[in-house]
């Protein structure tokens, strides 16, 4: 294996190829660390972009709500304050996390303050990594979005009370998330709401590969280890 050169003053020095193997090894453990402790990481801000949308059109009743107590806005806004939807079922939003890119592997909702009959029983993931084209109020669907994970929710009758953690299953990042909600507690309401939503998981990218690592690093790291190694007596 060919081994890296670096000019030491007027010397020429060449780093081990064990050395180089030993960065990759360090970066590696790195990362399995940084996966373990950012995979349950809270994804979503009160400054993150979201947006309200229908996915039968039926949101337009919303705007007077826009700029009020009970807009979308207060799903993030890590409060008690209500976000409501006169969409009903098949309504939800489009949140677009300030961290970049992220991999959603779990969610939690808050109940709302009352009427437990507009809760979600049931849910809907979609994730795309195009600009967020869609208007607040409209059928979210001016992107091209990928199926994630859909599924059943019991949220509590206990009013402005934690939900249970769903799990999602996904390992892919996406810079947007599409939710929705297909059915509600009581199939007639026009109406769904919840109080407050965080995704956890995972932020990405989690480390930089070792070739953007500056050089001097690397010579530092090569020199210490072929330092330490004893002399071969002649």
């Amino acid at each position: 294996m060919a081994q890296p050169v670096v000019r030491t003053g007027t010397r020429l020095a060449l780093i081990p190829a064990s050395s180089m193997q030993l960065l990759h090894a360090i970066f590696a453990a790195a990362a399995i660390i940084l996966v373990t402790t950012l995979s349950n990481a809270a994804l979503l801000t009160p400054d993150d972009f979201i947006i309200a949308v229908d996915l039968d059109g039926d949101s337009a009743e919303n705007d007077f709500l826009n700029g009020l107590d009970e807009d979308i806005t207060n799903a993030i806004d890590g409060t008690l304050d209500l976000y409501l939807n006169f969409g009903g079922t098949n309504s939800g939003f489009i949140v677009t996390p300030s961290l970049g890119p992220t991999v959603v592997t779990s969610f939690q909702i808050t109940t709302a303050v009352d009427v437990p009959e507009r809760d979600p029983t049931s849910w809907s993931l979609f994730g795309t990594n195009e600009p967020i084209a869609s208007l607040n109020d409209s059928d979210g669907g001016s992107e091209s979005w990928s199926f994630i994970d859909a599924g059943s929710i019991s949220l509590p009758a206990a009013r402005d009370s934690l939900g249970p953690v769903v799990h999602v299953n996904n390992v892919v990042p996406y810079a947007s998330y599409r939710m929705t909600f297909p059915t509600l507690k009581d199939s007639n309401t026009t109406i769904m709401h919840f109080a407050e939503i965080q995704f956890d998981g995972t932020p990405t990218p989690l480390l930089p590969e070792p070739s953007f690592v500056s050089m001097s690093s690397v010579c530092g790291l090569a020199f210490a280890s072929a330092r330490r190694r004893p002399r071969r007596r002649v």
